[in-house]
């Protein structure tokens, strides 16, 4: 189904439940309202990092298959295709442009996995013929496809690092400053971070992690 304007949703990726990597389709997750409106399914969607348009094959709802009715959270669950880096904690706007399917229910993982495939690759198709029907000259805000996987002058990999790496001296110095306070705490260590709790709870499961993460050498 094409809708006739595109639906945008925007906001912070936060950590899921790791299920999609481990299944080979790692997707960066943003938190939908339960009253948003938009159609629980499977989208073809664009979104823009650094500049580059990707295509991604995008889920919005409660993950029928691995949990009952009414106990799942709802989210949006965007497979980037061709993109692996790191998001967490990033702003991420999302184009929703054509409804594949709608949400459903799968008697397991294996089943998933192929209908995920067939997601995937539909997505990809939808991806080319809109290439192929764009202009050729050099557009302002990138292009998407599957064959461009990065844009010139920019190492994604590069740019990853760099931005765990700047995450991760927030978060050391925030749990020194919690520490010191006497407040060390996950909400607390999160606020003087400018880290999502969610995210700090995942990589640092424990109060004694953060502990950890405050007694190592200042860098």
């Amino acid at each position: 189904m094409h809708v006739d304007d595109i639906i945008t949703i925007a906001g912070e990726v936060i950590p899921g439940d790791q299920r999609g990597r481990l299944l080979n389709f790692p997707t960066a997750n943003i938190s939908v309202s339960p009253d948003d409106v938009v159609p629980d399914g499977v989208w073809a969607a664009t979104t823009e990092i650094d500049g580059v348009t990707y295509a991604a094959a995008v889920s919005i709802g409660v993950r029928p298959t691995y949990y009952a009715p009414g106990t799942g959270v709802r989210l949006l669950e965007a497979h980037i295709i061709d993109f692996d880096g790191d998001l967490y904690g990033l702003e991420l706007v999302v184009r929703l442009h054509v409804l594949l399917r709608l949400q459903q229910r799968f008697q397991g993982s294996e089943h998933l996995v192929r209908q995920l495939k067939r997601d995937v690759s539909r997505t990809r198709s939808w991806a080319e013929s809109v290439l192929r029907a764009a202009p050729t000259e050099p557009q302002p805000h990138g292009r998407w496809g599957p064959n461009q996987r990065k844009s010139p002058g920019i190492n994604h990999e590069a740019r990853a690092a760099r931005l765990t790496g700047e995450r991760e001296l927030r978060i050391q110095n925030a749990a020194v400053e919690a520490s010191r306070r006497g407040e060390l705490s996950h909400d607390f260590v999160s606020e003087l971070a400018g880290v999502p709790a969610g995210l700090l709870r995942w990589q640092y499961p424990t109060t004694d992690s953060l502990a950890r993460v405050a007694s190592k050498p200042s860098r």
